[in-house]
C-alpha cells in the first residue's frame, strides 16, 4: 500500500521554526523529522520528483505542492517511520 505523507504543519510548529528562518511547510517537516532532501529535477505527472535522506534510510517521493503532501514509491513498512 502506498505511503502518503502530509506534510502540512500547524501553525504552532510555523511558529517556532520561524524563529529560525524556516519559512514553507516542506522545510519545517522536514527539521522536525530529521530529513534531508535532494531533488532530483525530473517530474512525475507534472509533480516534482525527490529524495528524502535520513541516516541510511532513503525515500524516493512524488510531492504535491498544491495538496502539500509527499508520496512515496519506496515499499516501505509503516513501522518504519
Amino acid at each position: 500500500m502506498p505511503l502518503l505523507i502530509n506534510y502540512k504543519e500547524t501553525q504552532s510548529a510555523k511558529e517556532k521554526y520561524l524563529k529560525m528562518g524556516i519559512t514553507n511547510d516542506i522545510e519545517i517537516w522536514l527539521a522536525m523529522h530529521s530529513w534531508k532532501i535532494r531533488r532530483l529535477g525530473l517530474e512525475l505527472d507534472g509533480k516534482p520528483l525527490a529524495e528524502l535522506i535520513r541516516l541510511d534510510e532513503k525515500l524516493l517521493v512524488v510531492i504535491n505542492e498544491e495538496t502539500k503532501k509527499m508520496l512515496v514509491l519506496n515499499d516501505v513498512e509503516c513501522s518504519d517511520f
